[in-house]
């Protein structure tokens, strides 16, 4: 099992927030080991707009699973 340090930046605290923390985990792992766009911790821990957007997507995405889960 991976294990880094996740230091995003408190300006996706919001973000962050709606979401678990493996699910956060997955999402860190992801970003430092992409084959194509490869950032760097410094890099995701800043202010970056690609890791906001990720970030955003993976949010909804996970809101929508959840939505249908109760549904059913």
């Amino acid at each position: 099992m991976y294990r880094y340090i996740m230091t995003f930046n408190q300006t996706y605290f919001n973000l962050l927030t709606k979401l678990p923390a493996s699910l956060i985990n997955k999402i860190w792992v992801r970003l430092i080991s992409q084959k194509y766009n490869l950032l760097s911790k410094k890099e995701i821990s800043e202010i970056n707009p690609i890791v906001e957007s990720f970030l955003k997507h993976e949010a909804i995405k996970y809101q929508k699973r959840l939505m249908c889960q109760r549904q059913t």
